[in-house]
C-alpha cells in the first residue's frame, strides 16, 4: 500500500468517524451523543445542539430561527438582548 493508499484510507476512516449518521458523535454543549433525541441547528454555524440543553421544545424548533449564543453575539453584537430563540420567526410553514 502506498503512502496516498494509506492517506486516502485514513481520511475515509476519519470521515465515517465524524458522519452526522453516527451514534457515538458528540454534540452540542454538553458534548454527548444524540441518542435520537430532538436537536437543532444553529442557522449560522450549522451546529447541533439538543433542544434540552438550549430550552427549546420541537413545536418551538419548527417555528423560529436558531442562532446559538456565540453566533448571536456575533452576528448581532455584544449588547443583542433577544433571546436567541426567539429572534426571528420562520414564515410560511404548515
Amino acid at each position: 500500500m502506498s503512502d496516498l493508499d494509506s492517506d486516502i484510507d485514513d481520511t475515509l476512516s476519519e470521515a465515517s468517524w465524524n458522519s452526522e449518521d453516527d451514534p457515538e458523535r458528540l454534540w452540542c454543549i454538553c458534548r454527548k451523543p444524540h441518542n435520537n433525541r430532538f436537536m437543532i441547528c444553529c442557522d449560522v454555524c450549522e451546529e447541533w445542539f439538543h433542544g434540552k440543553c438550549v430550552g427549546i421544545s420541537k413545536q418551538i424548533g419548527k417555528a423560529i430561527y436558531y442562532y446559538n449564543r456565540g453566533c448571536q453575539r456575533r452576528t448581532l453584537g455584544p449588547f443583542h438582548e433577544l433571546n436567541p430563540v426567539r429572534i426571528r420567526k420562520r414564515t410560511g410553514l404548515n
